[in-house]
This record gives C-alpha cells, structure tokens and sequence, in this order.
C-alpha cells in the first residue's frame, strides 16, 4: 500500500511538500502564523495530492487560438 502511495509522486507534488516544509520551518524561528497556514497548506495538498480543483488554474483559450490549433491539427 505504501510502495503504491510513493510510487504516485511527481515533481510538482514533490515541490510542494518541500516548500511547505521549508515555509513552516521558517515559520517555527519566526512569530509569523501566515507562514505556518501557507506551509500547511501547501503540505496537505502534496500529501493528499490536491490542487487546482476542477482545473480552476487552466487559463482558458481563446477562441483564435482554439481556431488556429484546429487548423493545424487538420494540415497533420
């Protein structure tokens, strides 16, 4: 079960743990609570794999550049 957990880490998982970390750690040497809930945070998303819900970080395309990726796939 845990070789199976570990084994669906990726970078930008593996990055927001590390930051997390690294903010609540900064967090414990400094009287700064907002560091300690960023760190926090970012550590829950790492470990239960969330973020960006539904795709809300997606930058929506226009409807140009949706016109021009057609065409090219059309011109393959």
């Amino acid at each position: 079960m845990i070789k199976l957990w570990l084994k669906q880490w990726n970078g930008m998982r593996l990055l927001r743990l590390g930051i997390g970390i690294a903010a609540i750690v900064q967090g414990s040497s400094s009287p700064a609570p907002l560091l300690w809930v960023i760190g926090a945070v970012l550590v829950v998303q790492a470990v239960m794999n969330i973020g960006c819900m539904g795709g809300a970080c997606a930058v929506p395309q226009s409807k140009q550049q949706t016109k021009q990726v057609n065409k090219h796939e059309e011109s393959l």
